[in-house]
């Protein structure tokens, strides 16, 4: 690989018509532009324009008919010319140097996978108020943990010929991929690393309704299941754990009621119990679906 790695962007892309436009302008207006080879948007199955708009940029468009996010990103990698691959999703807008941020890292050799920093659009819902002041997407916390550190895949770089060698993204999965991704690849190449770069920063469209939150709660407890079932050698779930649970949900379900007994006194904000009420909602479709996965061991659809 050179000193100066070529990029290619990859934007998977499922029925984004009302956002895919906002996002190529922003990629296409990057300070980097010069390096990339390549700017590639994957239309898996869409049933709206997102394919045509696409085109009308004058990127690569390609067509993944097997849905999921693994299925479109292996296609994109599959297609990809690029030394380093560069995720954003297709409802995200990268600021003007995100791509010279989210690369720089690259510049040591033994850097495998670099995320970016992920801040939501300003919040106009109850659920994405909510999403906001938990920085769900930022991967600062993400990198740092100690069971499955990863980073979040709507704003990722990593070398590409690791990445192929590896198997590329577990098409069987169609939550948490980006878990799952970077643990093997850390497992297949212990002797590199990932990093985090704060100013490659790209905005995000959060979910914007009550169901869709608990859509994406639902799917993320059953990809954090998902690790669970297929990595005992990294952790084991135990009696422990399932204690520890109840306690959260528990004091999670509380909450709200003792946030709407402050604001009853003057001692509460509105925004504290909007955030409590919200956050229990999520806890509650969290572990519903990651028991769902860890007793069936399939994903299935929110009931």
């Amino acid at each position: 690989m050179t000193d100066r790695p070529s990029l290619s962007v990859v934007i998977p892309a499922y029925n984004a018509a009302s956002t895919i436009g906002q996002t190529l302008a922003a990629v296409k207006r990057q300070s980097l532009a010069s390096r990339v080879a390549e700017i590639i948007v994957v239309n898996n199955a869409s049933t709206d324009a997102t394919g045509a708009i696409a085109e009308q940029h004058g990127v690569t468009v390609l067509r993944e008919e097997r849905r999921g996010p693994s299925a479109a990103r292996n296609r994109g990698l599959a297609g990809a010319k690029g030394d380093i691959v560069c995720h954003v999703d297709a409802d995200a807008v990268p600021t003007r140097h995100w791509l010279a941020e989210l690369v720089k890292p690259f510049a040591e050799a033994d850097v495998l996978l670099v995320g970016g920093k992920t801040i939501s659009f300003p919040p106009t819902t109850p659920a994405q108020r909510y999403t906001a002041r938990c920085g769900r997407s930022e991967p600062e916390s993400f990198i740092e943990r100690p069971i499955f550190p990863f980073i979040p895949s709507q704003n990722i770089a990593f070398r590409r010929e690791p990445a192929v060698a590896a198997g590329g993204w577990n098409e069987d999965m169609i939550t948490a991929e980006d878990v799952e991704f970077c643990h093997r690849l850390l497992q297949r190449y212990p002797a590199m690393r990932m990093v985090f770069a704060p100013s490659a920063l790209v905005m995000h469209h959060d979910r914007s309704t009550d169901d869709e939150l608990r859509n994406q709660a639902w799917m993320y407890g059953q990809g954090a299941a998902w690790m669970y079932r297929h990595h005992p050698e990294t952790v084991r779930w135990d009696g422990a754990k399932t204690r520890a649970v109840i306690n959260v949900l528990i004091r999670r379900g509380l909450t709200p009621l003792w946030e709407l007994c402050k604001k009853a006194v003057g001692a509460g904000s509105h925004d504290d119990l909007e955030f409590a009420t919200y956050h229990r909602l999520w806890t509650w479709w969290w572990w519903r679906g990651f028991y769902q996965l860890y007793q069936s061991g399939e994903f299935r659809p929110r009931p």
